[in-house]
C-alpha cells in the first residue's frame, strides 16, 4: 500500500498539546474574569451553612440544658462582622439579650469581607421549649446570589432560601 493512501488513526501528540494548551487559556480567561466573584458567592452559601448549623446546635443545646442558648452578632461601624455562640442569655421584656451570666460556648466567628450581612436582631435565642425567642431573619449576600436565613417562633425551625441578584 502507498503511504499517501493510508488513513490516519491517532491524534499525534502535537496536536493533542496545542488543544490542552487553548483549553488551558481559554479556562484561565474565564478565572480570571470571573473568578472572584464565583468564590465569593460560594463563601457566602458556606456562611450560610455555618450560620444555620449552629443556630440547630443552640436550639439542641437549650433543650438538652433547659437553659436559653443563641447567638450575639458582633458589629464594626455598622456592618456585621461576625457572631458569638453563647449560653444563659436573658429574658427581658420578653426579648432574649445578654447578661452577666451570658458565656461563650464556642469561638466567636467572622464573616468574610465580600460577605454582606443583614439581621433582623442583634441576639438571635432558643428556649428551653425549642422555641426561637422572635421571628429572626439573617441575609447574607454575595455579588450574585442572595442567601437567607428564617428562623420561625413557634416551631423553632430554621429555613434557609437562596436567590440571584
Amino acid at each position: 500500500m502507498n503511504r499517501a493512501t493510508q488513513r490516519r488513526r491517532a491524534v499525534s501528540l502535537l496536536e493533542l498539546l496545542v488543544v490542552v494548551s487553548l483549553m488551558a487559556i481559554v479556562s484561565s480567561i474565564v478565572m480570571i474574569r470571573h473568578g472572584r466573584s464565583m468564590l465569593a458567592n460560594t463563601g457566602a452559601q458556606g456562611e450560610c451553612r455555618r450560620l444555620w448549623l449552629n443556630l440547630l446546635q443552640m436550639q439542641r443545646r437549650a433543650i438538652t440544658s433547659g437553659i436559653y442558648h443563641g447567638i450575639v452578632f458582633t458589629s464594626s461601624g455598622g456592618e456585621i462582622t461576625g457572631y458569638r455562640v453563647v449560653s444563659n442569655l436573658e429574658l427581658v421584656s420578653g426579648q432574649l439579650t445578654t447578661g452577666d451570666n451570658t458565656t461563650d460556648v464556642d469561638a466567636s466567628r467572622s464573616f468574610t469581607t465580600d460577605v454582606t450581612v443583614t439581621v433582623s436582631h442583634s441576639v438571635m435565642g432558643y428556649q428551653f421549649e425549642g422555641q426561637a425567642g422572635g421571628a429572626y431573619r439573617v441575609v447574607l449576600a454575595g455579588p450574585q446570589r442572595e442567601f437567607t436565613i428564617d428562623a420561625i417562633p413557634i416551631t423553632g425551625a430554621v429555613n434557609t432560601s437562596d436567590r440571584y441578584l
